[in-house]
């Protein structure tokens, strides 16, 4: 049974409550409807969209059944010898098999699950070409991140230079130091070239797979992670995990492959009640002298084979409820997976935003140390390291508890769900 909306957001927002706010959560993800073109034209999704129509023809075939009208007809020649006369004779006779009321029933209900299990593939290849594309556009969006933090260096670096400059000017700084800053300048600004064409390979990366989704420009990127207690976690765990299970398209469709087999099974039972086969027929014979119509039934008698069938159509159906069972352990391990992996991120995210909050603030402290002739070159050139090193550490996780929140929601439909 699905969960309310209500029940399913609270569940989620009590797991993993705001990155940043709403608003910047949703700055992050591709544009809807950017989205939903380049999965419904991706190659999979129009394979298996090919594959659901194919199997709607196969349902249809098996509604209809495979019984058919026949046309029989002989000519023969008799010859009398005792008057030494010769007849021309000949049939004509048409024949049909008739399907039993109750295997045209179990045929329409195995033509309804044969449907049924074509929708939930077409709805998996989205699902998982929607999985792609999410990863593919978090791999992005860590290039941007990297890129905008290049950026931000080489505009540090620009500034401390110009306090060089003023220092040296007024004769309380070396020349030498001047060099350093100018050397580290230069080495913000290789970096920050490696750093777009990464951007640009990614974005690349991205277009190829998923033409007409490209990578924003520069945003606001998550930094900020709100504390989470840990018994509004293990409140909204079992919810999730309860609605993660019915959302799951590969389970559903383990599910619904189980139940074609019992429809198998059941239908492979009644092979054992034979289809009569009723046919008319003209006969004439002697020249015409004499001439017959009749009626013809035909009720083949099953054999050891069918009960054979039978037996191996029910085994394979209990085979089939065993592997939902077996999912139904490995879908439910997945999410507790995602979620302690989501948990390690949180905390990860938290520790190190606290640092780079601090780390900032002793650089800004040591860049005011050193304009008063108070702190050496080397204390800045070394707090401005290990501030670069935990704000794009923090920016990076942040962006990781984001991943991990957007694909627990695109797991329980609540981004991208185009299921129809």
């Amino acid at each position: 049974m699905k969960l309310p909306l209500f029940l399913k957001n609270l569940a989620l927002w009590l797991l993993l409550p705001a990155i940043a706010g709403s608003a910047a959560q949703a700055a992050i993800l591709p544009d809807e409807a950017q989205v939903r073109q380049a999965l419904q034209q991706h190659p999979r999704v129009l394979a298996a969209s090919a594959k659901r129509d194919a199997q709607f023809a196969k349902s249809e075939q098996l509604r209809a059944g495979s019984h058919q009208t026949t046309l029989r007809t002989s000519l023969q020649r008799r010859r009398v010898s005792d008057v030494n006369d010769h007849f021309g004779e000949g049939q004509v006779a048409l024949e049909r098999s008739f399907r039993l009321p109750q295997k045209a029933r179990a045929d329409a209900s195995l033509a309804g699950l044969t449907e049924q299990a074509a929708n939930i593939e077409l709805q998996d290849a989205l699902h998982e070409t929607a999985r792609e594309l999410l990863r593919l556009w978090f791999a992005g969006t860590r290039t941007l991140a990297e890129a905008q933090h290049a950026e931000q260096a080489v505009r540090l670096h620009d500034d401390l230079a110009s306090l060089v400059a003023k220092r040296v000017k007024a004769g309380d700084a070396s020349r030498l130091e001047a060099d350093l800053v100018q050397a580290e300048r230069d080495r913000a600004r290789a970096m920050l070239g490696l750093a777009r064409a990464r951007l640009q390979a990614a974005g690349q990366s991205v277009a190829a797979r998923f033409p007409g989704v490209t990578l924003p420009e520069p945003m606001a990127l998550p930094e900020w992670i709100s504390p989470l207690p840990a018994d509004a976690a293990d409140a909204g765990r079992e919810l999730l995990r309860a609605e993660y299970l019915a959302a799951s398209h590969e389970l559903r469709l383990a599910r619904a492959d189980a139940e074609h087999s019992r429809g198998i099974a059941q239908r492979q039972s009644l092979e054992r009640l034979p289809d009569p086969t009723l046919g008319v027929f003209y006969s004439n014979e002697r020249n015409g002298a004499e001439r017959v119509i009749g009626l013809s039934v035909a009720i083949p008698f099953s054999g050891a084979g069918s009960a054979a069938g039978a037996r191996a159509a029910y085994f394979e159906a209990n085979a089939a409820q065993a592997r939902v069972a077996d999912l139904e352990r490995k879908v439910g391990a997945d999410f507790d997976m995602l979620w302690i992996d989501a948990q390690a991120k949180r905390s990860a995210a938290l520790a190190l935003a606290d640092a780079a909050r601090m780390q900032a603030e002793a650089l800004r402290k040591t860049i005011r140390a050193y304009g008063l002739g108070e702190a050496p070159l080397a204390d800045v050139l070394l707090a401005r390291k290990a501030s670069a090193e935990s704000t794009l550490a923090a920016r990076i996780a942040a962006l990781d508890i984001a991943e991990a929140t957007d694909r627990l929601r695109l797991d329980l439909h609540q981004i991208w769900d185009f299921d129809e």
